[in-house]
């Protein structure tokens, strides 16, 4: 199954990339636990290319397959959908690897979600920075590392 590359105007990023990557919090246990970098659970990624070799749905694992030149979004957004919690992405670092490169790096769109293109081959580790609020205006950040691999033409699934 092939999808077509959107087209932004102007050379914007595309409202709807062919590949979505979720984050769904458990915003009462992340925040009771007060983020940081020892939480093994309470964090949820799951992506729509597991026909492209995607692992570790569900965990705060997840590693991407797609093929170069796909077009990218991440959500996030608190599992409990009856709070007034809120989880938003405030930044992306690259750790290792050449996915990305300079002009697929993920930018902010206005709705709050970010959209970043696969422009080269290769496998990428990266870092996404989170702030979770709940209800009571309590704070906590927590940042997850992901990985994404962007298969050539040349590549199998």
């Amino acid at each position: 199954m092939s999808k077509s590359k959107p087209q932004g105007p102007s050379g914007a990023l595309p409202t709807c990339p062919q590949a979505a990557i979720q984050i769904a919090v458990d915003t009462q246990y992340v925040v009771g636990q007060g983020g940081g970098d020892n939480l093994t659970t309470g964090v949820y990624l799951v992506d729509n290319e597991i026909e492209n070799g995607s692992t570790g749905e569900g965990t705060m694992n997840l590693y991407t397959v797609v093929p170069t030149e796909t077009f990218i979004s991440w959500t996030a957004f608190p599992i409990n959908p009856n709070t007034d919690d809120t989880v938003a992405i405030t930044g992306f670092t690259v750790n290792q690897g050449p996915v990305f490169g300079s002009n697929g790096y993920p930018r902010q769109q206005p709705s709050g979600d970010w959209v970043g293109e696969a422009i080269d081959q290769g496998k990428q580790t990266y870092t996404i920075q989170l702030t979770i609020t709940n209800g009571l205006g309590q704070t906590t950040s927590l940042e997850v590392d992901p990985g994404i691999h962007a298969k050539g033409p040349q590549d199998a699934k």
